[in-house]
């Protein structure tokens, strides 16, 4: 408003969450929305958070984390959606030092939440945003770029995030797997068996096994028989 830069407007948005005894989590998220207010984008809303953050204290690694969180904040505070905040995530990461593979893991947490917090204000009370959060999160790490056992364990993270139970979870990251195999052209018995081992693997009951590898039959374009015999 006094038409300062955004650089001392993050550097002011820091030391005021610093004198108020604020994590460096909070001193980074402070730092970023000051960028963005400014008109800056989220790499730089990223770079001021990491900045913010190390110099509270922070390694290199949680200052990496801390401007995805910032970054992923920002979007959803602009009514962004969750592939939206996990590109915002991912690029704010990369920015302030990160690899690209901790950046995929990143945006995919980014977009969990994300995904978690849109689908409770469209439906709050409901119990079942483990879901698309897990989802989300697993499918915003293959975009960036990481391995279907890291979107696997994504999907498992977001999910007990967002509320869902150990089986929830371990269902949802067969599903994840499943959806990832049927997009890189595997068949639709290939994504069935990935599906139901991902689920078996995070702790899933023959129950959730079987859910697992059904979904993945439909989603490769097979009959609800199909999908039964999966099963």
């Amino acid at each position: 408003a006094q038409g300062r830069s955004k650089e001392e407007a993050a550097r002011a948005a820091a030391e005021a969450a610093t004198l108020n005894g604020g994590s460096h989590v909070a001193k980074a998220s402070a730092a970023a929305s000051a960028v963005v207010r400014g008109g800056g984008s989220h790499e730089e809303a990223g770079e001021a958070a990491a900045k913010a953050a190390v110099a509270g204290g922070a390694t290199p690694e949680s200052s990496h984390v801390a401007a995805g969180k910032a970054a992923d904040a920002a979007v959803v505070s602009q009514r962004g959606n969750s592939e939206q905040a996990a590109a915002a995530a991912g690029s704010a990461a990369v920015s302030a030092g990160s690899s690209k593979e901790k950046a995929a893991l990143i945006a995919g947490a980014a977009a969990g939440e994300a995904e978690a917090e849109l689908a409770d204000e469209s439906s709050p009370g409901s119990k079942s945003h483990w879901r698309s959060a897990g989802l989300a999160a697993a499918a915003a790490v293959l975009k960036a770029g990481g391995s279907v056992k890291q979107g696997s364990e994504a999907a498992v993270a977001s999910a007990l995030k967002a509320g869902g139970s150990r089986e929830d979870a371990a269902e949802v990251s067969g599903v994840a797997v499943g959806h990832a195999f049927v997009a890189q052209g595997r068949s639709k018995e290939e994504a069935a068996r990935a599906a139901g081992e991902a689920t078996k693997m995070n702790g899933g009951s023959h129950a959730a096994q079987a859910s697992a590898a059904a979904l993945a039959v439909v989603r490769g374009g097979g009959s609800h028989e199909e999908a039964g015999e999966a099963a």
